[in-house]
């Protein structure tokens, strides 16, 4: 199973999508997690055919969607995925962290509370706004060490 997260920042730049089809023609990925698009519905299905994709799953925050999603919210989309060609189903957790240092916390929260009861292979990505070393950060304050102790 190959799996390509990316956290797109505004997809419809016109430039991004021949960056992102040679990134999927070169890892033949078999499920993909775009996050922070900032498309509408139809934006997105230009980018699907673009990419050469038949189906694809849209969530914002102010519709519900049938389907295997199990909960969303403006910072996480968990769901259950029926692969046939593997040996069976798995969860998919995508997030998008709290940006803001008072709201961290919420981000792990959010973690623990999706992983109370699961049993399914999990597989969880995204952008956590956060950093586990100093050295993964480049300029601005430095880092409280207490913020990645939590992590």
């Amino acid at each position: 199973m190959s799996i390509i997260g990316w956290n797109c920042r505004r997809l419809g730049n016109p430039r991004k999508v021949p960056v992102l089809k040679r990134q999927i023609l070169k890892s033949r990925p078999n499920f993909i997690f775009l996050f922070e698009t900032k498309l509408l519905v139809r934006e997105l299905a230009y980018v699907a055919r673009a990419m050469g994709f038949d189906s694809y799953l849209w969530i914002d925050c102010l519709t519900n969607r049938d389907g295997q999603v199990k909960s969303y919210s403006q910072n996480h989309i968990d769901a259950i995925i029926h692969d046939s060609e593997s040996e069976g189903d798995w969860r998919f957790t995508g997030m998008y962290g709290w940006p803001d240092d008072q709201n961290k916390w919420k981000t792990w929260r959010m973690l623990d509370f999706l992983a109370t009861g699961n049993t399914l292979p999990w597989c969880c990505m995204g952008d956590f706004n956060e950093i586990l070393f100093d050295y993964e950060k480049r300029g601005g304050l430095p880092h409280r060490a207490c913020r990645m102790e939590a992590f």
